[in-house]
């Protein structure tokens, strides 16, 4: 059994995307402190303007996790992975228990002692 080949191309871009995607949410969120921090360093008493940028900031939170997100998700999935000419199944699934040889069952060889009922 073989994994997929992977498209290089198709993760840089990918990548790229998604990182202009957290580039674009990073300089939004910071626009969005800088009118916060400029609203309440006013010298007058009246800061309850400074919840309209904030309701925006949580709003912007919300939108990057549901728009930001996937896109390193499919970045992440869409790496590619150096593999040996004739990959064992531990590295094929990546699961590096499947390389080791099976252990004795303890319970059936004897070498536990069986559970004290009542």
């Amino acid at each position: 059994m073989r994994a997929v080949p992977t498209d290089v191309a198709e993760y840089h871009r990918l990548r790229r995307r998604a990182r202009r995607a957290t580039v674009a949410v990073v300089l939004a969120a910071a626009w969005l402190v800088y009118l916060i921090v400029r609203i309440v360093g006013q010298d007058g008493d009246d800061t309850r303007v400074a919840m309209l940028p904030y309701i925006g900031l949580c709003l912007l939170g919300a939108v990057a996790w549901f728009a930001v997100r996937p896109r390193w998700l499919a970045s992440l999935a869409a790496r590619p992975r150096v593999q040996t000419l004739d990959p064992t199944p531990g590295e094929l699934y990546g699961i590096p228990e499947l390389d080791a040889p099976p252990q004795r069952h303890h319970g059936l060889s004897g070498d536990d002692k069986p559970p004290v009922r009542w």
